[in-house]
């Protein structure tokens, strides 16, 4: 895992860095950047297999402005997604909470494309609605490509 310590399978009574209870996207993301980092992580998952209620889901990410996007000749910019989501939250929208989420998802797939061996792709879907202010028809929506799916498989407990 690059500089860390790495993700460890710990025994009783072995102490680590940081504690993540959980494999959802969320909380794998943590232990990755824990790990480069140079932290000890444990995660703990509850569950047969890793992946939590992402897997489940299949994986799909909602990513203004990413790469993948950009690469397949879609471009979005920051202003178009912050428009977007102020028009879909209406009175609920939080600009703070918006606007961290548009300056770190897209680094944040980006750091996990360079640092993992999981593959993305880029999906043909839509915004929920794509005639919005803001929305956009392709390019926001990506998911870890099915050659990835075997290792969520392997690392399953027997």
């Amino acid at each position: 895992m690059g500089r860390g310590r790495g993700l460890s399978a710990s025994a009783p009574g072995e102490t680590c860095d940081l504690f993540v209870i959980g494999s959802g996207a969320g909380a794998l993301c943590a232990a990755l950047t824990a790990a480069e980092a140079g932290l000890d992580v444990l995660l703990l998952e509850k569950e047969r297999y890793f992946g939590g209620a992402s897997a489940r889901s299949g994986g799909g990410l909602w990513i203004p402005g990413n790469s993948l996007g950009a690469e397949a000749g879609h471009p979005d910019s920051r202003e178009e997604a912050l428009t977007y989501l102020r028009h879909e939250a209406g009175a609920l929208f939080d600009s703070d909470r918006a606007e961290a989420f548009l300056d770190n998802a897209p680094a944040m797939l980006d750091f996990v494309r360079a640092e993992t061996v999981l593959n993305f792709v880029l999906l043909s879907n839509s915004d929920y609605h794509p005639h919005h202010p803001g929305g956009k028809a392709i390019g926001r929506s990506v998911m870890p490509a099915r050659s990835t799916s075997a290792l969520w498989a392997s690392t399953s407990r027997a």
